[in-house]
């Protein structure tokens, strides 16, 4: 469960496999997801989906959760039918009939899933995900202050909500725990900027890590104000743990070559208002933050005919370390063709140098680092 405090990065070092609910994110698909990149010994990860209430016979969801999994770093699913449990919402829900006939929604799920095998998962299992600098901190400690001090769902719904806003500028991210903060992974893998979710408690460590951060240029930006309690839940005496770095709500600090806010409001409504005014509004504050910190969001999505992004719910991904060779030019395309690990893919001249290209043949054969910007599952291109 989201809110039982466990330590997934203990837990993480010595599980080689793990599968997790759909329903009961965040944050621990997108958690368990950037974790994962750093323990090789976690060789499968899954999720449960299929026969839930709102899943099953949702075609939209089964064409989309495989696509889901292979771009979130998961390389297995798993079918939950409610086992002989004829009681239980979902029981009826079959993967096949009777007859060994699969059902239209298992069916719908497996087309996506043979199309992802074919070449596409080759290209995205060794790729490197971009986080943009952005990073959210997670520590079980934030969840047991949460469940004393007040609601351990008001932490998920802070998670839901920077999750939400951020996918919803076109931004990635990564999830952060203490020992990697503590470790100094903010400054070695230039993250820019951290989130610090409904954080109300934090060990002496971690908020030295975290001022040390911000003083070298980070910013740090909270939606309550955090730290005020320490690694054992006890009530810090000066108010919180970061107070030497901390404003008032709504203030932005400057500190040394960084910066912290606290959200004027907790924003955790934000993912019930995305589609209205007010998630406009709080998405224009925090894309004006990350702007004013040199993060503008590498890709941007257009709606047709409407001078704006792309609506609420667009999630945008990018990978780095991908190195493929020129293996033809794309006569009258104005482009190339790679190979990406056995994947074609065209790599437009826009793309390889600012400057016209008038020789294409002087790319064939080479070798170059490239990023997936585009994967058309329509047409079969990338």
């Amino acid at each position: 469960d989201s809110a039982d405090g466990a330590d997934w990065w203990q837990l993480l070092q010595v599980f080689g496999f793990y599968n997790l609910y759909t329903y009961q994110d965040p944050p621990q698909m997108e958690l368990t997801r950037s974790l994962s990149s750093y323990l090789p010994s976690v060789r499968l990860r899954s999720l449960y989906y299929g026969s839930y209430d709102g899943q099953f016979g949702n075609l939209q969801f089964m064409r989309w959760i495989p696509w889901y999994a292979v771009l979130h770093n998961y390389n297995g699913l798993f079918w939950f039918v409610a086992n002989g449990k004829t009681t239980y919402p979902g029981s009826e829900n079959a993967l096949a009939g009777p007859d060994f006939r699969t059902s239209l929604s298992f069916e719908t799920s497996m087309k996506e899933i043979r199309d992802i095998r074919s070449g596409v998962v080759q290209l995205l299992s060794r790729a490197i995900r971009d986080h943009d600098g952005i990073a959210i901190f997670h520590d079980p400690t934030a969840v047991h202050a949460a469940t004393a001090y007040s609601h351990p769902l008001h932490l998920v719904a802070s998670y839901q909500a920077f999750q939400d806003i951020l996918e919803d500028l076109g931004y990635q991210y990564n999830y952060v725990v203490s020992p990697q903060v503590e470790a100094g992974i903010l400054t070695k893998e230039g993250y820019r900027v951290l989130v610090l979710p409904y954080t109300l408690a934090l060990s002496e460590k971690s908020a030295a890590a975290i001022v040390a951060f911000v003083r070298s240029g980070g910013l740090l930006i909270a939606n309550v104000k955090p730290a005020e309690y320490d690694y054992y839940l006890r009530p810090v005496p000066n108010g919180s743990l970061l107070s030497e770095i901390l404003g008032t709500p709504g203030e932005v600090v400057p500190v040394k070559a960084g910066r912290t806010l606290i959200l004027a409001d907790s924003v955790r409504d934000y993912s019930h208002k995305r589609y209205e005014k007010r998630g406009a509004e709080v998405r224009q504050l925090l894309q004006h933050l990350l702007s004013a910190h040199a993060i503008p969001p590498p890709v941007r999505f257009a709606v047709e005919g409407r001078n704006e992004p792309a609506h609420p719910g667009v999630e945008v991904v990018t990978t780095a370390g991908l190195y493929a060779r020129v293996v033809e030019v794309e006569d009258g395309k104005g482009g190339v063709t790679v190979d990406l690990m056995g994947v074609d893919a065209f790599l437009p001249g826009s793309q390889i140098d600012v400057k016209p290209i008038r020789d294409y043949d002087q790319f064939v054969g080479k070798i170059m680092e490239l990023k997936v910007v585009k994967i058309n599952q329509e047409f079969k291109n990338v």
